[in-house]
Order: C-alpha cells, then structure tokens, then sequence
C-alpha cells in the first residue's frame, strides 16, 4: 500500500515497481488506484478494480480493512454469527475476532464485547460451558447494534500538500470498568482553515484486582504515552506533540519526581517521563475528553456521525488551542506520597572489614558512611568535594576500633572501668591503653623518647583480623612488594601486631607475583654427556654450529663506502673443541650453505651436526637432505655423501644450555674480537683475516691444566689433532704400546696421533666427570601436570600449559616435554618450567 500526490509520480511508481520485481522474474497483480487515470496506464488483466465499472460500491480488502477506491475510504463489513448454535465463552470470542480493526476506529464499540468477555472470566465460565442467558441478551443485543457499522466510513487521505504544521492530540481517560486512549492529527493550512482526524485508539478492561480511580487513569495515560510514540514512529510527517488528560492528580504526579510516590506510581510516572516530556502534558474538562467515549463504551448507531469522536472536541478546529486551568486539593495530592519512615538501629557488625579487599577503597568506602552521618545530623553543615585526609584517617581509626571490639572486647572493657587487664591477656606485657578515641595503643618503655608519638604508642591488632590482612598487603603493595624486613618496619611504625613476624612472613610467601618471580624453574639432574662428546673420533666429525653478530664491514670501493652487515659462524669439533670460524654475508639458508661449503672443503664432511631452531639451520638441513636424496641427478655423490651418513641435530626449543659447547666457543671468539676489533670498521677481507687469527689462537688453547712434570713442554690442545693426517682418515691399529724402533716412517706418525688420543682421554676426558650445576635428582614431570612456561624473550610473560607428552633421555629421566597450551602445542625443556602447585594459596 502506498500513494502519491500526483498522477505521474503514481504512474512512475507503478513503473518502478514493476521493474524492480521484474529482475527477479516476477510481476505484481492485482493493481488498483482511487485515481482512474492512474488505472488506464495499467493493463486490465494486472488490474483488482475496473475505473469503468458501474458497481460503486465495489471495495478491496487490505491487511484486513475494506477500501474503497470509489471514496478513498477504509469501510467495514459485518458478518452476521449464527445465533442459533449454542453460545460458549469460546465462540463469543471467535465473533468478536470477525471484526479487524487494528488502529481503532471502533475502539469505543468494541469495548463493550471486551467488557462481556471479562464477565464471563469473572464467572469462571470453562471454555465450552454454554453462558447464562443475561450475558447471552446482552450478546445478542451487541450484535444486532453491530450491524450499523457498515455505515461508517473513514477518510484514507488526511494529509494535505499545502499544510504548514501536524499536530498529534492525544486523550486518555480511565472508568472503573475500563480505560483508553485516542490519538488526532491536526493539520494547520497555509490559509489558516483547520482540519482534524482520528488516527487511533486503544482501549483495555480494568484489572479484575480492585484499582482505585487514580491508578486507573495513570493506567490511561501510560497507554497514551506508548500509542503516541508509536504513532511519531510510523507517520513520516514532524508533529508536534500534546497530551491531554481530565485527572489532575494524574496530571500532578506526571509533574513531580517519580521517588515522591509509592512503587505503583513511581514506576508509572518513571516510564511515562521516559517516553513523553512532562511539559507536553495538559489538562481537559472531562466533558472535552473524547477518550471518555473509550473508557465507558457507546452504540455503534452513537458513533456513526459522531464528531466528537471522529474529529474530537471542537476547539481542536480552532486556530489556537484554549487553556482550562485547573486547582488540586492538599488531600489528593498526597493520596500517593511515599512517606519517608527514619529508624535508628545500632549494631556492632564487622562484617564491612571483610567485605573489601583493599585498604584504600575500605577506607573511602567508610569516610563516605560517616559524611553521610554527619550531613544527616547537621543538615546546615554538609560536607561537599572529594574527601579529605582527615576524614580517611578517621575512617581508619574507626574501622580499627570495630577491629579491636572483636578481638579484645575484654581488654576493653577492662580498660573503661579503670581496672588491670587479665592476668592471662595476650596484651599484658604491652601495658596498653585507651587514648581519646577509645583504641587501645601499647603503653612500652619508649615514652621519654623524641620520636613521634605514633611510633611511641602504636595500634594494637591482633594477627586473625581481617584489617590486619588488609594493612599488611598496603604497605606490601605501596612498596612494590618489598621483602619482610622492609615490609615490617613500615607496619611497626603505626601499628603492633601480636605475633605478626609469622603473618607478614606467610602474606608474602603466598604473595602469588611475589613466588612467581622468587620461584625457582623446575630442574633436574645435570644428564650424562653425549657419546658424541666422549667417544674418540677425528676432528669434526661430530661438529657444533652457531652464529654471532652482526659485524659492521665496509666496502673498499669508492670514496665514501658503504657499511653493511656481516656475521661469523662458529664450527666447533664436539670431540677436540677445535674451532673454525667463518665470515657470512647475511643470515639466510643460502649464505649458511656457501660457508657449510668451505668448510666440509678443508675440515672435511661431518657425520653429524648440532645446532639451534635458527630458521637458516632448518632451511639447510632441509637442503641437504634433498642433496643426498637426489640420487637420480647424480649417483657418485649421492652414494658417496649417503655412505657416510649426514645427520642434522636440533636441541629443543628454548634451551640454550643444551648448546653450552659452541656458546662457550662464541662467547671465547667476541672475547678476542673484542679487543682486536673494538670500534673499527674493516672490509670484508680484513675480518676474514682475523677470524683466523682468532682461530688459531682458540685452537692453542690448553684442554687441561699444565702437567707438573718438567719433562712435558706442552699441554695437549685441539691443535694437535688438526695436524699430521688426512681429513678423511681415521686411525684404526693402536701403535701405542709399540716400541719406536719397530715402526716404520708411516707407523710412526700414526703411534703420535694415537698418544693425543691416550693423552686426551686420560687428561681431558676426566675433567668432564664433574657436574657444574643441576646437582639433585628430582621426581620426572607426569601426563597432565598443570605448569607455567618460563618465557626469557619476554621477562615476566608466563604461559599455563597442560603436559601432553614426555621425551625422556638417554637416562631415562624427561629432559624435554610436549605442552598444550590455550593456544597451540610447543616443546620445552623441563628446565624452563614452573610447576603451578608451587604456588600455593
């Protein structure tokens, strides 16, 4: 259903429509219009209605109303029931259904029918229990009126292009039976002529619960203030809003602050200032209310040609709107008045020191009670602004009186009569007494003393009071969660606590932030050594890889050169700790691949290789592996480098110490760089240059302490094994025990590789034997445990995992375990773990 104010713009519409509907393979029927012209320019078998036809009574049902286009008017149409079946409260109900009416023409009649069905509830009639024949008289007699109301006849179009200003009128009015409301519009011409329309009404029975009078029309005016907003909704017009209400207490308590009344009409007053402005509420003789019509109930041959219900009161027509003043008595305006009833009641609760976990908020919370008091006691001298010192430190005072109530009321009251403490008190040995406010301090021997008179005397707490957990994590928080010591003297420079050494001891060490950071990571026994690292094998077979840096270089040509950044990765024999360093232009996979070159060029191949998760490790393993498995590119080095076997090696992640063999190989390497480099820049060939330097040197370095013995001149160092043999060979006879004289040339160097080995495994591999930290045995971690991830990238970040699988090692103790985290799964050493039942409270 829509319109327009012309012919074309209605023809176009048409259009638009059609087009619109006509993409998804539709077409709409049924077309009709109260404009004829607009009908020629639909074809006949799309139209509902013929503009020819000579039947002018011809209608068209529209969501339930009848139109006429002939009159532009909604019409309705009354289906006679059959009054010769037997009448039950259920068919009554389905007769009173036939008629549609949704915004309300009819409210005023069809109340009545609402009226009767509330009688038969009244009667407690079941469903199919055929009614009484008073109530079916009156069904009877309502119907037959029913009938009038083919005759009524409502104008669609109520608008007018030349209007310069709408109004909304809204009535509500409330009988003992029932209560309604109806809404007008009211259109201003620009020739200043006035026309007036009803747009809606609602009506509902009074509750079968005795209401007075009163309540009843507040009822009204609550259904007016809903219908109204509705009714702003749906109107797509601006209009200004006025409500109208005969019942001047109504009108009063709309007026007034909903706390004033009681419940019921508070919470009214409450709604219908949310959806309706009190300004907008006016007052109208109840002579003037057409919502008095809805309210009571009238024939449908009284509403017919009533104006007074289908264009309301008659000064509504007029250019301006009158004023009915109107006057309230004492007695009606306090009919609902919530009168305010004051109790004292005085009761020593210390439930509020139990209620707060913070010193502070407790504190404010308490000094807000006593302003409060102390306004309501001097109601010339209220306090305003935030609060004061003072008042936060009367609060404290008050919350430890309530304190020390609890803990010694027998004290206290001893102390008030003037007589000695019990013999068996825990407070005898402090002498107390009661200062001015009434709160015991310890008496002691420091009252010749200069310092302050609060650390003379200092509050007496016992260690089970709830404040006295709440001062003790103050002062613990206020100093960044300090130690005992620090956390203690503060305490004792206000207030004694009895046996608070072991209080302030056990709040720290359940401090949850202070264990986190104190606790010590789960650890277990130093593991044996690998046999890569205490088996003879030639120099790097089993090698150690890791990276350093970045180095600064510069380019040599050109007048101003370039700086960029360089790198050394670090080889280290896991046999001899031989060292070879390399420079590397960048961290990548292939840099790392080109170096790995040169150095399987001159160290020869490695069996296998031990290294980190860098991500140029991984790219290179992957490398090489594809390298080995391309057998169909080319045989001879597939099987040569497969015969011997190239095994890459990841420690888990997170766990440098694993790796302590080639970190102590960098950290040496930086040791000399260090000092040789310091701030200068060198070239690339230059730092190639004092790599090597540096690694001569590391490999001179002395596996063992010197031998005392003055016929030995050197120590044994990885040196020695770096010299006198083929990269490739490996010995196999052992020479040692054979004299010298029986040797040929060939035998004879290799008996001397063969005593650096005698001499490293009786001189070196001993000094291996002893274990530098992780000293204890610990129970293994099991499936399940709950812990918190150490994090060292990020200090004082901590995740909670589950453990979803353990790796035991070679000694069978769990070195590393698989966690399952909120997030994903990941692999962490156990030494990097918390257990969470470490943390206790």
């Amino acid at each position: 259903m829509s319109g327009a104010a012309t012919t074309h713009n209605a023809v176009s519409l048409y259009h638009e429509l059609n087009s619109a509907v006509g993409e998804a393979g539709m077409e709409f029927r049924k077309w009709s219009s109260n404009d004829p012209a607009v009908l020629e320019a639909i074809p006949e078998s799309m139209r509902e209605t013929d503009p020819h036809s000579f039947d002018s009574d011809q209608t068209i049902k529209a969501l339930g109303v009848q139109w006429s286009p002939t009159t532009d008017s909604f019409m309705f149409k009354y289906v006679k029931p059959n009054m010769s079946e037997k009448l039950t409260k259920r068919i009554l109900l389905s007769d009173l259904s036939r008629v549609f009416d949704p915004l309300g023409f009819l409210g005023a009649l069809t109340i009545r029918a609402k009226l009767l069905l509330q009688e038969l509830w009244k009667l407690a009639v079941s469903w199919d229990e055929p009614i009484s024949t008073s109530v079916r008289e009156q069904w009877e007699e309502y119907q037959e009126d029913m009938k009038s109301i083919v005759q009524v006849q409502i104008p669609r179009l109520i608008t007018s292009a030349a209007a310069i200003r709408y109004e909304l009128h809204g009535f509500s009015d409330a009988s003992e039976r029932a209560y309604g409301a109806v809404v007008y519009l009211r259109t201003i011409i620009d020739n200043g002529t006035v026309s007036v329309h009803l747009l809606t009404s609602k009506t509902r029975v009074a509750p079968l619960k005795q209401v007075t009078l009163p309540r009843l029309e507040l009822m009204g005016a609550v259904l007016l203030a809903e219908l109204m907003v509705y009714v702003c909704d749906s109107l797509k017009v601006e209009c200004e809003i006025f409500c109208w209400c005969d019942s001047t207490i109504t009108l009063r308590w709309i007026a007034s602050q909903p706390r004033r009344w009681k419940t019921f009409v508070a919470n009214r007053v409450a709604k219908i200032q949310d959806l309706i402005p009190a300004e907008s509420w006016k007052h109208v003789p109840g002579k003037e209310n057409p919502a008095d019509l809805a309210s009571r109930g009238v024939s449908a041959e009284t509403i017919i040609n009533n104006t007074f219900w289908w264009n309301g009161p008659s000064w509504l027509s007029e250019p301006t709107l009158p004023i009915f003043p109107f006057t309230l008595e004492m007695n009606s305006e306090l009919e609902e008045r919530n009168l305010p009833i004051l109790v004292h009641h005085v009761q020593s609760d210390t439930s509020i020191l139990e209620r707060f976990s913070s010193l502070t908020r407790l504190k404010r919370v308490v000094a807000h009670i006593l302003r409060l008091s102390f306004d309501m006691k001097n109601p010339h001298q209220k306090r305003a602004g935030p609060l004061l010192p003072t008042e936060l430190q009367i609060a404290l005072l008050r919350c430890v009186k309530i304190s020390q109530q609890e803990s010694f009321g027998k004290e206290i009251a001893s102390l008030q009569n003037s007589s000695s403490i019990n013999h068996s008190s825990k407070l005898r040995s402090l002498h107390p007494y009661l200062d001015n406010d009434g709160i015991i301090r310890v008496s002691g021997r420091l009252h010749n003393s200069n310092i302050p008179e609060m650390r003379k005397h200092q509050i007496i707490l016992s260690r089970d009071s709830s404040l006295t957990k709440l001062i003790i994590k103050h002062f613990h928080y206020i100093h960044f969660h300090s130690g005992f010591q620090l956390t203690w003297a503060t305490i004792q420079a206000e207030f004694w606590i009895l046996h608070g050494r072991d209080k302030v001891r056990h709040f720290i060490r359940s401090c949850v932030t202070c264990r986190r950071h104190k606790t010590q990571v789960a650890e277990q026994l130093m593991g044996n050594l690998p046999e890569s690292r205490v088996t003879p094998a030639r120099p790097f077979l089993h090698t150690g890889v890791d990276y350093a840096g970045p180095f600064v270089l510069k380019n040599p040509i050109g007048r101003a050169p370039k700086t960029y950044k360089s790198y050394m990765c670090l080889f280290v024999c896991m046999v001899t700790k031989a060292i070879h360093l390399e420079a590397v232009s960048s961290l990548s996979t292939d840099a790392f691949l080109a170096t790995f070159r040169r150095f399987v060029s001159r160290r020869g191949l490695c069996a296998h290789i031990y290294s980190d998760c860098g991500t140029n490790f991984v790219g290179a393993e992957k490398e090489i592996k594809t390298f080995i498995s391309a057998r169909e590119t080319n045989h001879l080095i597939s099987d040569s480098m497969t015969s011997q076997g190239v095994s890459w090696h990841f420690n888990p992640p997170s766990a440098p110490h694993q790796g302590g063999l080639w970190e102590a190989g960098v950290k040496s390497a930086k040791h000399h760089l260090r000092r040789v480099i310091g701030n200068s820049v060198l070239t690339f060939e230059q730092f190639q240059t004092v790599l090597c330097q540096v690694e001569a040197i590391l490999n001179s370095r002395p596996l063992h302490p010197m031998s005392p013995d003055p016929s030995d001149f050197t120590a044994l160092t990885p040196g020695h094994f770096l010299i006198g043999e083929p990269l490739t060979f490996v010995p196999d006879v052992d020479l040692t025990e054979v004299r010298p004289n029986r040797l040929n040339l060939f035998q004879l160097q290799q008996q001397r590789v063969q005593h650096f080995w005698k001499r490293w495994s009786q001189e070196y591999l001993n000094t291996l034997q002893q274990r530098t930290k992780w000293y204890w045995e610990q129970e293994n971690v099991q499936l399940g445990d709950l812990v918190l991830v150490k994090e060292e990238s990020s200090p004082g970040t901590w995740k909670l995992g589950r453990i979803s699988a353990v790796h035991p090692g070679d000694d069978g103790r769990v070195r590393v375990v698989t966690l399952k985290t909120s997030t994903t799964s990941i692999q962490r050493p156990v030494a990097k773990l918390i257990p969470l039942l470490s943390i206790k409270d």
